[in-house]
């Protein structure tokens, strides 16, 4: 996916974009590359946003077992960060984690993902326009990215060994 929207950003960006003041990565370091030839071309700044830090996630994740991948994307990361003027982090700790892979605190900024607490904030009981009316029991529920990170085979394990438990749902 990555390296199809690279080539497609590459091949037809300067084509169909409107010139840009800024060009903003999310995440993908692999981007940067393409982001910066882009940014070159129309004299615009680039930054970019960190949510994950590669290669650990790769390492974590069990994606890449290759010790030389690993350092070509760490290699790739690094550059990336050496391109940008700024780089937002979701965390303290990514930003000190990258200070200590060598990028200027200067350029970090931390920018916490957040929530609105006022508007979503949970209401008491017999408040709601609508309260489902769910089985009663422990309920497992899962709500978040699905992919080979998350190893969501444990959890269909699990309903599977749990399956004559009328009081546990999945």
């Amino acid at each position: 996916n990555v390296v199809s929207l690279s080539l497609s950003l590459i091949c037809l960006g300067p084509l169909v974009l409107k010139k840009a003041h800024h060009v903003h990565v999310v995440q993908t370091p692999f981007l940067v590359i393409v982001a910066k030839v882009l940014a070159l071309l129309w004299g615009a700044k680039l930054t970019m946003e960190v949510q994950d830090l590669w290669p650990d996630t790769l390492v974590a994740t069990r994606t890449v077992n290759s010790a030389r991948l690993l350092s070509v994307v760490d290699w790739v990361c690094r550059s990336a960060y050496r391109q940008c003027s700024l780089i937002r982090v979701i965390s303290q700790g990514f930003a000190t984690e990258l200070a200590n892979r060598g990028v200027p605190s200067e350029k970090i900024r931390v920018i916490h993902n957040w929530i609105d607490d006022e508007v979503h904030r949970a209401r008491p009981a017999g408040t709601a326009e609508f309260e489902p009316k769910l089985p009663s029991g422990f309920k497992i529920v899962y709500a978040g990215s699905i992919g080979i990170p998350q190893a969501l085979s444990v959890v269909i394990d699990a309903a599977e060994l749990l399956r004559d438990r009328p009081d546990i749902l999945f």
